[in-house]
Parts: structure tokens; C-alpha cells; sequence
């Protein structure tokens, strides 16, 4: 009979130590499980707000800047004959994902290069990665917004920018060969998956390059 009481005493004693273990372990499953809902919240909100500050439209402004200095990185890799075709290739969809369409016109080329003076984003990654076209080495310089977002259609903004392309030479150091261009931009919502979550989120894609 003894032994059967020390047994319930130390069952009671596990129980009493454990509970308030299992009670704060819920209380902090409960608050970490509200911060996460808050943050998707705030998430959404910030993402899938009808209005846009000054300062949420310089951001996406600065955003644009961004992709087409990107844009240039991939190009050059995409016209890169030493790499592997499966960074190249890699390269040409990061180009495609980097325009609101495979359709969009682009100039990127000077007088006397192989191919086309201006055609569309698909077709010119098909003839980089094809080896018919060979762009030499470049980048994009001194880029800078000469028309800000401005509300279009829907909920889109559109704006453009101004910048310079120099070509390199064999050294791959800028030489005079440059061009000054212009690029068109644009702001519209996307579907964007967010965890478990689907959301319209504002996004930044280019436009025509000319």
C-alpha cells in the first residue's frame, strides 16, 4: 500500500511540475502563431494596397533601375559563347522574366553587328542562345528616371527611363562606342504565391527598349 502511495505522490509531482511547462508552451505557440498571422497581415497589406505613396513609387522607381542594370548582366551572359548552354539558356529566361512581355521590342545593338537593329525579347534570346547574333560586351550606365510612375490603365503606373550603354573592347574597358537609350517601365499587380497564401502584389517589369 505504501509503495502504491509513493507512486501516485510522484505521479502527481510530474504532473504539477509539467503543467505550467505545458500551458506556457501553449501560450507561446499561441503568440508566435498571432505574430506570424500579423505579419502575413501587414504582408498583404503592404503588397495589395490600392494606394501608393510618393515614396513607394520612388522605391519602385529605384526597383526599375535595378532590373535593367540586372537586365544587362544577363544579356551578357546570355551572348557569352565560353559558358555552358545551360547558363545561357538560364540567363534567356531571367531576360524573358525581366519584360511585361516576351513581345516587347528591344535595341541593344550598334551599327555593323550581326542581326536585327531591333526586335522582340523571345526572338533575340533565341538567336543569342542560337549563335546567330553575337552582342558584344556592355553595360548600362547612368541611369536615371526622365518620366516618373504615373497612373495608366487599371492599376498600372508606367514610366521611363534614360540611360547610356557602352560597349567594351577586348581589354573589357569602355571605349566610345556608346549609345544613348530609353526605357520604358511599368508597375502592375501579379499573383505572387506568399507561403500558403496567394497575393496581387505590385511589381516591376520593363518595357520597350529603343
Amino acid at each position: 500500500m505504501n509503495r502504491f502511495f509513493k507512486i501516485i505522490t510522484i505521479i502527481l509531482v510530474l504532473l504539477a511540475n509539467c503543467a505550467p511547462s505545458c500551458v506556457d508552451e501553449h501560450e507561446i505557440a499561441l503568440r508566435e502563431d498571432a505574430v506570424l498571422e500579423e505579419a502575413r497581415h501587414n504582408i498583404r497589406r503592404e503588397f495589395e494596397s490600392e494606394y501608393l505613396s510618393g515614396a513607394s513609387l520612388l522605391a519602385f522607381e529605384n526597383a526599375a533601375k535595378q532590373k535593367l542594370t540586372d537586365l544587362s548582366d544577363y544579356l551578357n551572359i546570355l551572348a557569352d559563347t565560353s559558358l555552358d548552354i545551360s547558363f545561357r539558356e538560364k540567363a534567356g529566361e531571367m531576360v524573358q522574366g525581366i519584360f511585361i512581355s516576351e513581345n516587347v521590342f528591344i535595341s541593344i545593338q550598334t551599327e555593323g553587328n550581326d542581326g536585327p537593329m531591333k526586335t522582340d525579347v523571345g526572338h533575340f534570346v533565341k538567336l543569342e542562345t542560337s549563335g546567330k547574333i553575337s552582342t558584344p560586351p556592355f553595360s548600362f550606365d547612368s541611369i536615371v528616371t526622365i518620366v516618373p510612375l504615373r497612373k495608366s490603365k487599371g492599376e498600372s503606373f508606367t514610366g521611363k527611363l534614360s540611360f547610356i550603354q557602352y560597349f567594351f573592347n577586348s581589354s573589357q574597358t569602355k571605349h566610345n562606342n556608346k549609345v544613348k537609350r530609353q526605357a520604358d517601365f511599368y508597375l502592375l499587380k501579379e499573383i505572387k504565391i506568399f507561403d500558403s497564401d496567394t497575393l496581387r502584389a505590385w511589381n516591376v517589369l520593363l518595357g520597350e527598349i529603343r
